[in-house]
């Protein structure tokens, strides 16, 4: 079986902890977030969260929450029955580091 996985990459200009609040606030995904319909839940490790994409806007997905470090990690995962497939989303914030201007 072949895995496939695909990395997108931001840069944001705020503090982590800004950036993680609205990470971690469900209410507020479809304010920001144009991929999403509609996410509730509450968003700590353990928990199950549904979400619903413009993707498949006739599907709820139930993604759990699998690990969290506040405020510069967050996983999010959910999968098919026999493994057929699996799904992991993975938020890492770290600073940005600031390039230096050329002479």
């Amino acid at each position: 079986m072949t895995t496939k996985s695909y990395t997108v990459s931001r840069s944001i200009h705020a503090p982590a902890n800004v950036i993680w609040a609205l990470l971690t606030d469900s209410s507020s995904y479809r304010d920001w977030n144009p991929a999403v319909l509609n996410i509730e839940g509450h968003m700590t490790p353990g928990t199950t969260i549904k979400l619903v994409s413009v993707a498949s806007p006739k599907r709820t997905f139930s993604l759990k929450v699998i690990s969290m470090q506040a405020p510069l990690h967050m996983v999010w995962a959910d999968g098919m029955p026999l493994g057929l497939f699996r799904g992991v989303r993975t938020y890492d914030l770290s600073p940005a580091t600031r390039a230096r201007p050329s002479p």
